[in-house]
């Protein structure tokens, strides 16, 4: 089994570190396994190593082509005068990352630079490096067109660029 490194950089809403203070944890939990030569190969939990002043991370993951790794998040949150006592949040992505095969930055390896929920639609096509949903919209005054046509459709056609 092969063993890669995924790198990139964890920030909250406002584009800033979360704080050291919280205690951040940035895991990867696999969600399949794969057959390989003489055996099975799982993908075990991993937690990346986290720069809590810039929020740049490294983990490192097997790759293998059909295991697949969701990120989730883990941090404390106050709640009394012991950080003992505090609970942890935690959130998961909906979406996973096939480090195979050589790992990398984990904005390359996810599907969508955006989130799931978001689509981009254009009668042109989606700009160059750009992956996630594209729906192929009718323009201003235009005819529904032909489904089986992405050319000319303008139905709503919605497939993943990857």
């Amino acid at each position: 089994m092969t063993v890669v490194q995924v790198t990139g950089n964890l920030w909250d809403h406002t584009g800033s570190p979360i704080p050291a203070d919280k205690h951040p944890q940035l895991g990867f939990r696999p969600e399949r396994s794969s057959i390989v030569a003489g055996g099975m190969a799982v993908g075990v939990e991993a937690i990346a190593t986290l720069n809590a002043s810039t929020g740049a991370f490294s983990v490192s993951l097997i790759a293998e082509p059909y295991i697949v790794y969701r990120p989730f998040l883990t941090w404390l949150i106050a709640g009394g005068s012991d950080p003992q006592d505090w609970a942890r949040g935690y959130a998961e992505w909906d979406w996973t990352i096939n480090p195979y095969p050589n790992g990398g930055l984990i904005d390359e390896l996810a599907p969508t630079a955006l989130t799931t929920g978001s689509v981009l639609i254009s009668l042109d096509d989606p700009p160059p490096g750009y992956r996630g949903w594209y729906l192929n919209a009718p323009g201003p005054g235009q005819p529904l067109g032909d489904p089986d046509d992405v050319a000319s459709s303008g139905t709503g056609i919605l497939e993943i660029v990857s």
